[in-house]
């Protein structure tokens, strides 16, 4: 329901949207989502990605306007036209609302730097995010964060906890 009242919320603002189904491989869980056509690209908008989130307790939106590759590699599609017809998408993340904000790593890239700045930032209550394209690159973040933490040089360095949240 949740995607299907984000196709009317869309249509409403003359935005063209449609909504996927698909399943997860591990465990058959139905899943749908939209995709959006904004100023001139068609990209996946996952917005129930945030809702009932048992892992955080934030908003991530790390699913809105990404690339095709990003929702639908982990959910197969139950479209009868598969094959037939290739369905509009991203082939970037460039729209991402984490690469908009500058908090997207591309696989290969630099992130300390980017995390540093943001921490150095950060107010009472707030988050840092990093959203990584490579689930290799992120699981490598998560194992090696305590090195990652210890050349931060930053005023606040200890006086906050972390989470790590993933799609």
């Amino acid at each position: 329901g949740i995607s299907l009242a984000m196709k009317w919320l869309l249509e409403e603002m003359d935005i063209p949207c449609m909504v996927m189904a698909g399943t997860t491989s591990a465990d058959a869980v139905g899943h749908a989502w939209n995709i959006v056509y904004i100023d001139g690209e068609y990209d996946d908008l996952d917005v129930t990605n945030d809702v009932m989130s048992n892992e955080r307790d934030y908003k991530y939106y790390g699913a809105y306007n990404v690339s095709r590759f990003w929702i639908r590699e982990k959910y197969s599609q139950n479209v009868s036209f598969d094959g037939f017809i290739e369905l509009p998408g991203s082939l970037n993340m460039n729209n991402s609302y984490h690469h908009l904000r500058g908090e997207f790593v591309y696989t290969g890239e630099e992130y300390e730097e980017r995390l540093f700045a943001q921490l150095d930032a950060l107010g009472d209550g707030q988050a840092a995010f990093l959203q990584f394209e490579s689930r290799d690159e992120y699981n490598a973040f998560r194992n090696n964060i305590n090195n990652v933490m210890a050349r931060w040089k930053g005023s606040a360095k200890g006086s906050f906890s972390y989470k790590f949240a993933h799609l």
